[in-house]
């Protein structure tokens, strides 16, 4: 098990980049949850910005060589506390 509160983990990326070494599949037993966000260019003339994939949850299988097991993603947007990610709370 895995927990992590770091933005930079990528399961997905990693696989992607290690595809000969690492299988990750879908796992039907899980409800994937997902929202496409965009992320503005920092600066108007540094082009159209990007779009990406946010994994709310989802459930995996993942194959590194003989050993499998299930890899489960789930973030959140805030703390223990309710305050959000942006510094914003619920007070």
């Amino acid at each position: 098990m895995v927990v992590t509160n770091d933005f930079s983990f990528q399961l997905l990326a990693y696989a992607a980049e290690h595809s000969s070494e690492v299988k990750v599949t879908s796992d039907d037993a899980f409800e994937t949850i997902k929202s496409a966000i965009y992320l503005p260019p920092r600066k108007r003339l540094d082009g159209r910005g990007v779009l990406y994939e946010q994994v709310w949850f989802a459930g995996y299988k993942v194959q590194v060589g003989d050993d499998e097991f299930t890899g489960i993603v789930a973030s959140v947007s805030g703390n223990a506390d309710g305050d959000r990610a942006d510094g914003s709370g619920r007070r």
